[in-house]
């Protein structure tokens, strides 16, 4: 068993188009680490202000057989992360 929690922002009622605020700004404060496709601003190290960390994966889609070898990398990534920082998962 994974000593990790994972739920999506929808499963918090995070309707995307619908709420003010982005998806990190709703993200803060509930995930300690927000895992996303969506890399908008990513190319900072540093999340200013923010105590969630981030993890953006690079990959051509977000189907199972194509994160399937992320896995490990997403594991490691999630051993060392701090709050605040971005860290870049390719396949």
């Amino acid at each position: 068993m994974s000593p990790h929690i994972w739920m999506s922002a929808v499963d918090f009622r995070y309707l995307p188009g619908r709420k003010k605020e982005g998806l990190l700004t709703f993200a803060e404060g509930i995930f300690d680490v927000f895992i996303t496709f969506d890399v908008s601003n990513s190319k900072r190290r540093k999340l200013s202000g923010h105590q969630t960390a981030v993890i953006a994966l690079t990959e051509k889609s977000n189907r199972l057989e194509d994160l399937g070898p992320l896995g490990g990398k997403i594991l490691e990534a999630l051993r060392t992360i701090e709050p605040g920082q971005i860290i870049h998962v390719a396949g």
